[in-house]
């Protein structure tokens, strides 16, 4: 029998320890997070395609760089620097600044946004990772792990065993966080990661 518990977007139904090595709740306000495989990156440098579903990062290094506006905020750069160390601490991958890699031609920029957002995976020279709520490494993390290729929790293809998502419940332009994809390699379903949303994430104006 189902374990219940009712929410605006989300009906959650089951539950599983937590897998992706953050033991850290989803976040509970929306952001205009796009994290969508759907969406092709327009910062690629147009010397080679763009790669909507993404690639995977090369030679074990996740490579970043800032835009001058963050550049210039310690406070900011701290951050992130802190949370990508954080989420790659127990994992093969490095994160590398632009500076100690520049014959890499594939990069993160990442912009004082007006809104949380990254592609997901590697898309093939530079791309953009924006983030607004700096305050919080949760948020850091959950964009940098699309830009490291994963989507949300929800999109999982066998979501449906463990939620139901009300459609009806989630504005047209903000539906494509829910579309179904599966790159293989993102283990069991996880109610505690941090690419999982809250039940009311993007829900309509009551």
């Amino acid at each position: 029998m189902k374990n219940v518990v009712r929410g605006i977007v989300l009906t959650i139904c089951l539950c599983h320890p937590a897998v992706d090595g953050i033991a850290a709740k989803p976040r509970t306000a929306a952001s205009p997070d796009i994290g969508s495989r759907a969406f092709s990156n327009p910062e690629n440098d147009g010397s080679g395609p763009s790669q909507p579903y993404g690639l995977p990062w090369a030679n074990g290094r996740f490579v970043y760089a800032f835009s001058p506006e963050v550049e210039q905020n310690p406070v900011r750069v701290a951050a992130f620097v802190a949370a990508c160390q954080q989420l790659l601490q127990n994992t093969a991958l490095s994160c590398v600044p632009r500076s100690q890699a520049m014959s890499d031609r594939d990069y993160v920029v990442v912009v004082d946004g007006g809104r949380d957002f990254s592609f997901v995976g590697r898309q093939g020279g530079r791309q953009l990772l924006s983030i607004l709520i700096w305050n919080n490494p949760i948020v850091i993390m959950h964009e940098i792990k699309h830009a490291l290729g994963w989507g949300h929790e929800q999109q999982h293809p066998d979501r449906d065993a463990y939620v139901e998502v009300l459609f009806a419940n989630i504005a047209p332009e903000s539906r494509e966080n829910f579309a179904v994809f599966d790159n293989g390699t993102e283990g069991p379903y996880d109610f505690d990661s941090i690419m999982h949303f809250s039940p009311t994430d993007f829900a309509r104006p009551t």
